[in-house]
């Protein structure tokens, strides 16, 4: 009976031993699965901080700054003026200087006396030149969207004439901005059922414009205001629209750059200030004009030799 019992604790103690052995084993080197959620979690967390910390210089490329709402805006200084030639920013949206028959391909013509005449866009002339006793218009193609862009400008080189004394304020060149239709608008009533929009002043080469403002009073101006120099050698005439609303400058035969007319928007587009080149008022009432549309730049020949040379708009 003692060899039975020694052979059983024998063996018993021999399964304790073993099953003491797989026990501790078990603990002691957990499998590759069960390691994996341990160092996951500190890997996980050092690639997410390496993830969202690289956008954050990103945010600053080139891309993402021509769409920032907070990007530069002119200063109030530089509102309602031509652009400096240094100032960054400023695109060019179109240049013609009429040098082919192309220039037709980028203008809306209205009546048959628009030629191109010695590498200038002649209104009212034939092709030789010669005078023709009528009218005719251009539209720039190009819509001015104030959402665009903050600010438009259009220049040219601009000679005009009254073929006679004594002739009719409207016997001028009329520039007009905020137009409309760029291939129908007229700065007057054309018909009884339509009434012309925007902005309209005259040059020629008399030392006087005339303000007309959606075909109010037609045929006569709503305001006329003195400029210093008329337009009877070329001079550069500039058009600049913007939020607050239109301005005109020229280039004087000394080359200074002065304001000759300007039209002030309120703040709720009710009412329309006019201003003569000194800042003076001239003329307040109704505003005609919504200028969250923009709207085209457009001129109209009414009986007077013109040519324009060297066009550019550009956007800020």
């Amino acid at each position: 009976m003692k060899k039975h019992t020694v052979y059983h604790v024998t063996i018993l103690f021999i399964l304790l031993i073993s099953l003491f052995l797989i026990t501790g084993c078990g603990e002691s080197e957990p499998s590759s699965s069960d390691r994996t959620p341990t160092a996951s979690p500190q890997s996980t967390a050092a690639d997410n901080t390496a993830i969202i910390a690289t956008p954050a210089p990103s945010t600053a490329t080139p891309e993402a700054e021509a769409t920032d709402p907070e990007k530069q805006t002119l200063s109030d200084e530089q509102l309602g003026k031509p652009f400096p030639a240094d100032l960054e920013g400023v695109e060019l949206l179109f240049s013609q200087d009429y040098e082919t028959d192309l220039a037709f391909e980028d203008i809306t013509e209205q009546g048959e006396n628009i030629n191109i005449v010695n590498g200038k866009l002649g209104l009212c002339l034939d092709p030789d030149g010669n005078y023709i006793d009528s009218w005719a218009g251009w539209g720039l193609d190009v819509l001015c969207l104030l959402d665009d862009y903050e600010q438009y400008e259009l220049s040219f080189e601009l000679q005009s004439f009254k073929p006679a004394e004594g002739k009719s304020a409207w016997d001028s060149f009329f520039m007009g901005a905020f137009i409309s239709d760029c291939a129908a608008a007229k700065p007057y009533y054309t018909n009884a059922n339509e009434i012309a929009d925007g902005f309209w002043v005259t040059f020629t080469n008399e030392t006087e414009a005339h303000v007309y403002f959606g075909g109010i009073n037609w045929p006569n101006p709503l305001v006329s205001v003195s400029i210093p120099e008329g337009f009877d050698t070329a001079k550069r005439l500039y058009v600049i629209t913007n939020q607050n609303g239109v301005s005109y400058w020229m280039d004087t035969a000394a080359g200074e750059q002065i304001l000759l007319v300007s039209a002030v928007f309120s703040e709720n587009d009710s009412t329309v200030t006019i201003y003569d080149g000194s800042g003076q008022s001239v003329w307040s009432g109704a505003n005609e004009i919504d200028r969250s549309v923009g709207g085209f730049f457009r001129a109209f020949n009414h009986f007077c030799p013109t040519q324009i040379d060297n066009l550019l708009l550009k956007a800020y």
